[in-house]
């Protein structure tokens, strides 16, 4: 099963290697978001994220929403995203907590 077949994609890439990604689904739901731990606290997820919103916005979304997790709720919440609830979902028999956050857009 494709996962990301029909969501707006974006990879970062240096020296021909992939960085990190990014995927939209829906015009307004940021399903991943990723950057290799060698990578990271270089604006790599900032770019990216940015280039996710201008697409939204670019398609007349007016939120963006994501399922976030506790490592990442940081960045977001820096990036002007509010929790609207605590979840927890079950990966492969393992309970994790993450968050349902959304960011209002404007023009």
């Amino acid at each position: 099963m494709n996962v990301i077949k029909g969501q707006y994609v974006l990879i970062a890439e240096t020296e021909n290697q992939i960085v990190g990604f990014s995927t939209l689904d829906q015009g307004n739901y940021i399903d991943l978001l990723f950057v290799h731990q060698e990578y990271q606290h270089q604006g790599i997820a900032s770019l990216l994220y940015a280039k996710m919103e201008e697409e939204a916005l670019r398609h007349g979304q007016k939120q963006l929403t994501a399922d976030v997790s506790k490592t990442a709720r940081p960045f977001f919440e820096k990036a002007g995203f509010q929790m609207l609830k605590e979840q927890t979902v079950n990966v492969k028999g393992v309970d994790l907590t993450n968050y349902k956050m959304v960011k209002n857009l404007t023009l």
